[in-house]
């Protein structure tokens, strides 16, 4: 995925959270979605998932942050994120803002609990919402939305690290 201006020069790779966690699971994937001139086909557990994101959004908008220990922090859905450093960008779920930190907030229909390609894209979350609006993000939720579970993930520095190195290579 490319972003900028015509002129070469300004031209610089952008990659998302879902590329980096569609990568996690497995290259391939994301091989066939950006190298690939095929019709992408959408699993029907993805048309599922899309629909319980509603759903759980749903849900969210009426309970407090305090199940997730952030009190009574402000709730945004579809929060955008960017970082010009690792050339990232992606939209959140929903960011929990709590005024002196934020966290990202992921719906999934899994029941499996936080995979490392999940923790992968939570750590993205984290370093695109730190710089989009100067707070840190040291954690972040999974939200199982089935049986509205949620899972507190630690973002921590090996995360990002990790994070860091899968982008520059």
């Amino acid at each position: 995925r490319w972003a900028g201006g015509p002129a070469a020069e300004t031209v610089s790779p952008v990659l998302t959270a879902w590329d980096l966690k569609q990568f996690a699971y497995c290259p391939r994937v994301l091989f066939y979605a950006l190298c690939m001139p095929v019709k992408r086909y959408t699993p029907p557990k993805v048309r599922i998932g899309t629909d319980g994101h509603g759903r759980g959004a749903r849900l969210a908008r009426r309970r407090s942050g305090r199940r997730c220990g952030f009190g009574r922090a402000e709730k945004r859905f579809e929060e955008r994120g960017a970082s010009a450093r690792l050339g990232l960008s992606g939209t959140a779920d929903m960011v929990l803002d709590a005024g002196a930190e934020v966290a990202p907030v992921e719906f999934k229909m899994s029941g499996r609990g936080p995979a490392p390609n999940v923790r992968a894209q939570m750590a993205a979350y984290a370093v695109m919402l730190e710089e989009t609006l100067g707070k840190p993000a040291r954690r972040g939720f999974l939200v199982e939305i089935p049986h509205m579970q949620i899972y507190p993930i630690e973002i921590e520095q090996a995360d990002v690290a990790a994070l860091e190195s899968r982008v520059a290579s």
